[in-house]
């Protein structure tokens, strides 16, 4: 059985994807059934609940609330992922939406630019963004990612052929909230942590660094029996977001730095958000975890770590978008690309002036998001800008890991000015990676823990993010001067504002 790296990795992987609803034996049951039993993440969503809490009218496309990671008929969805924990990277994603309407295989393939296929029995459609569109049943349809086409056939083979759900117990339990919910999202972690690496992640803590030694071993043992993690989203003014650690055994040992722990892993794998803060700590027998109001801007950014891609919303409605000349159908295509990427950068832009400890990690998501925006239609110059901009995230998110920007990035921007970046962009190497604070640190005895060098390291990573700020603020500069001389060359062009 494959063992997971760190603590923090766990985290990683919770906060991975997003959140859904209620998904007992009953209206889910059929799709369930279809998700691999190899699954350990599990989402669930109720779609009709989610456009009502966001207040964007049935038949609409989400997107008009910037959440564009579902189909816009879906009335109920699931998804099924395998991330490996090891090496901190995603597998696979099985997403599966039953339809309200009329959005057939064939549409899909229209608004992708592809042609159906029929493999192993199903009509199938690929597309540029890394994946397969199934029609698995009527008013069903599913996405696999990545476009692996053997994984696609043993899949499609293990749906139709599984008659009852073989999720592992905790995911089902977990997607079973005692209130009704919006959006459930649940992680198995049995037999799962590497007490290595559990070991390695306690002794690099700075909320553990201010704990008495004789409380090491304890903690690493609680931590051992984590069963899983839930991250659960209810209906209100504003949402309620509820995140929890459950353990399979007590958590006392933890529970009076339970949520300092909890934000510090958030943190160090670029999954903190500003929203938990404020919220107030959830600390029973076998729980830890945090509650507190959802902002907009937070659930956006659990939806944009959505692994499979969706339908285009020309696909619902696909009479209309037939009935286009091929200008009105850039015109469209061209807005909607454009405000998906102004939306991703002023996400961005409310975090820029909070502190920077975990920005990091959305500044690298945020620039995988812009490369998967579907481009079909779309203004080149629009596309051009785009990949740019994604390199300009990613060279910040290395400077935000305390990690200095190459000493030409910035100028080379500047001589470029326009040119188009591609997507051949630098991946930097973060020796941070590799556990709470890094890879570099030694086994140390609790009872030897004043030798570790973790306050020297940290010291250093904050000196390096403090020295890049002023390069940040100049590549935000050119990034807004860049949007806004395209939006008037866009709006000059099509005579629209854009």
């Amino acid at each position: 059985m494959k063992r997971c790296y760190t603590l923090a990795t766990v985290f990683l992987a919770l906060l991975g994807l997003m959140p859904t609803c209620r998904a007992d034996g009953g209206p889910y049951q059929d799709l369930l059934r279809r998700l691999p039993d190899s699954s350990n993440i599990l989402v669930v969503m109720d779609v009709p609940a989610l456009r009502s809490a966001l207040g964007v009218a049935p038949g609409t496309s989400l997107m008009a609330a910037d959440v564009s990671s579902l189909p816009v008929m879906a009335s109920k969805f699931v998804m099924g992922a395998k991330v490996d924990m090891s090496q901190r990277t995603h597998v696979w994603s099985v997403a599966l939406a039953e339809l309200k309407g009329s959005m057939s295989i064939q549409d899909v393939a229209k608004a992708e630019n592809e042609q159906v296929d029929q493999f192993a029995g199903y009509s199938v459609v690929p597309t540029p963004r890394g994946g397969y569109f199934v029609e698995v049943a009527k008013n069903v349809l599913g996405v696999r990612s990545p476009g692996d086409r053997q994984e696609l056939k043993r899949w499609l083979n293990y749906q139709k052929n599984n008659p009852l759900v073989a999720l592992p117990p905790y995911l089902l339990q977990a997607a079973n909230p005692d209130t009704p919910a919006i959006g459930v999202m649940a992680i198995s972690l049995e037999d799962c942590l590497d007490p290595a690496a559990v070991h390695r992640s306690i002794m690099s803590s700075q909320v553990m660094s201010t704990r008495k030694t004789t409380e090491y071993p304890s903690v690493e043992k609680a931590i051992l029996k984590i069963r899983g993690m839930t991250f659960t989203i209810r209906a209100g003014n504003p949402l309620n977001g509820t995140l929890v650690v459950n353990f399979d055994t007590d958590a006392g040992y933890i529970r009076n730095f339970g949520k300092r722990l909890l934000l510090e892993a958030l943190q160090n794998t670029g999954l903190y958000a500003p929203d938990f803060d404020t919220w107030e700590p959830i600390l029973g027998e076998r729980v830890i975890g945090i509650s507190g109001p959802l902002s907009f801007n937070g659930l956006r950014k659990f939806g944009a770590l959505i692994k499979t891609p969706a339908p285009k919303p020309d696909a619902a409605s696909m009479t209309s978008y037939q009935s286009m000349s091929p200008e009105e159908r850039a015109i469209a295509s061209s807005k909607r690309y454009f405000k998906n990427i102004t939306s991703i950068l002023n996400d961005l832009k409310k975090d820029k002036t909070a502190s920077t400890k975990g920005l990091a990690g959305w500044y690298d998501k945020y620039a995988d998001q812009i490369d998967k925006q579907p481009t079909l239609n779309v203004d080149e110059q629009l596309v051009n800008l785009s990949a740019a901009t994604a390199q300009h995230l990613r060279a910040m998110a290395t400077s935000l890991n305390g990690i200095s920007l190459q000493s030409g990035y910035l100028q080379q921007q500047k001589v470029q000015g326009q040119t188009n970046l591609g997507t051949g962009y630098n991946r930097y190497y973060n020796p941070y990676s590799g556990g709470y604070y890094g890879g570099g640190w030694s086994d140390v005895p609790y009872g030897t823990r004043g030798v570790s060098n973790y306050g020297q390291v940290y010291l250093q990573q904050d000196a390096l993010v403090r020295q890049g700020a002023q390069s940040r603020v100049e590549l935000w500069q050119m990034i807004d001067d860049q949007t806004a001389d395209l939006r008037r060359q866009m709006t000059a062009k099509y005579k629209t504002e854009f």
